[in-house]
């Protein structure tokens, strides 16, 4: 894949001021209020934005969106807030193929969400749960195939979610916790993707949403910190059974946090980072969680305090945190076998709300996003970065040889 200088900002996407400065936690609590976006409404209109797309970009701009990387190793990214002033969720999907290095519209979700949740399933599918919608919390999910290139509408949960957790089980069902609607969920529900229904898990020691879950080695999944009505950040962490279909509670964190990252290291034990404060300030506190012994352990302070950003998995077991609100572009590498942090670069375009996926080089890729700064605004770019160079490069496509 070729790479070249980063790219500047999608222009025409600024948005008001009092949404840059504010964190991601403010916004999830507001009114759904939509706005069309100009010049997005007719088929006209929609091609020429199509065609005018710059190449390594996605051509709808794009926050609260997920990415999921597919068997033969390209990039699904779905949903999301599109290209709108605030609150409209929007259905378009877009696959960035690694071999060309640029990215293509494909079919869209059967109903537009943002804040929702994909997962890769045994068979190659994907199954994106909950989020919002234009005027609603969908129950029901949707399944993408991606040897069709197709959705289909999955079975309906009991109850609709937002920002709430989903994580593939061992067995290959997937486990979906908490989230709100107008109202704190506690409940858990699994997907069994063999008959395409879902079914109740018990409910967690509290409600929570903003919460963070991660797979135990030995199946269970450990559910960490959120915020519930009047609670900005929670120290609280629980763990699901499935086994047992049983939950209990697990030593609480040392800090209270929510918005932040939950990753599963080579050994078994959970690096938790940053979030939102209890006073809804970013934090630059990291523990780790080991399940052997059940407790937690300080594992440093970050570079800078942020919540929003993204944690991902390098091949050799050290864990890469980039962007975030309260450092946009600072990026910083965890590594576990010295419990040390180092700088790992500036993005080039500084984001928060954006997503991570590991490509199957070992690079990373990171993509969307609210960008800060005085130009704030959804970003259609992605950036890439090489853990073998320690840079970070715009995604740009392989030249067309005549």
């Amino acid at each position: 894949m070729n790479v070249g200088s980063v790219l500047p900002a999608l222009a025409g996407l600024a948005l008001a001021a009092g949404l840059a400065c504010s964190g991601g936690a403010a916004s999830d609590d507001a009114p759904v209020e939509i706005v069309q976006a100009p010049g997005t409404k007719s088929a006209e209109d929609e091609e020429a934005r199509i065609a005018a797309r710059p190449p390594g970009r996605l051509t709808e701009a794009r926050v609260l969106h997920t990415a999921t990387v597919l068997a033969d190793g390209r990039v699904l990214v779905a949903g999301g807030k599109g290209l709108v002033i605030r609150g409209a969720p929007t259905a378009a999907v877009e696959i960035f193929d690694p071999a060309t290095g640029d990215w293509s519209m494909v079919a869209g979700l059967p109903l537009p969400r943002e804040n929702h949740r994909a997962t890769l399933l045994d068979d190659g599918r994907v199954l994106v749960t909950g989020g919002r919608g234009s005027n609603s919390y969908p129950m029901s999910g949707a399944i993408y195939d991606p040897a069709s290139g197709s959705w289909s509408k999955g079975a309906s949960m009991g109850t609709g979610r937002s920002g709430h957790t989903a994580t593939a089980l061992p067995d290959g069902r997937v486990l979906v916790t908490g989230g709100k609607t107008a109202l704190y969920l506690d409940g858990a529900e699994i997907y069994d993707p063999d008959d395409d229904s879902w079914g109740p898990a018990g409910t967690m020691t509290g409600k929570r949403a903003w919460h963070r879950a991660a797979a135990l080695p030995d199946g269970r999944v450990l559910v960490t910190g959120g915020r519930r009505p009047g609670v900005q950040a929670l120290p609280e962490a629980d763990i699901f059974d499935p086994e047992t279909g049983l939950w209990s509670a697990a030593a609480p964190m040392a800090a209270a946090r929510s918005f932040h990252t939950a990753t599963a290291l080579p050994d078994g034990r959970v690096l938790v980072v940053g979030g939102y404060g209890p006073d809804r300030s970013p934090v630059a506190t990291a523990e780790i969680f080991d399940p052997a012994s059940g407790t937690w352990s300080d594992a440093g302070d970050l570079g800078a305090p942020r919540a929003d950003h993204t944690a991902t998995s390098l091949a050799d077991g050290r864990v890469l945190v980039a962007g975030g609100v309260g450092e946009h572009s600072l990026t910083e590498i965890f590594d576990p076998a010295s419990g040390t942090w180092s700088n790992a670069g500036d993005l080039g375009a500084p984001r928060y709300q954006h997503t991570a996926a590991s490509l199957a080089d070992g690079t990373v890729m990171v993509t969307g996003g609210l960008e800060g700064g005085a130009d704030a605004g959804r970003s259609a770019t992605s950036e890439i970065y090489d853990p073998a160079s320690g840079e970070w490069l715009a995604v740009a496509p392989e030249p067309v040889e005549e």
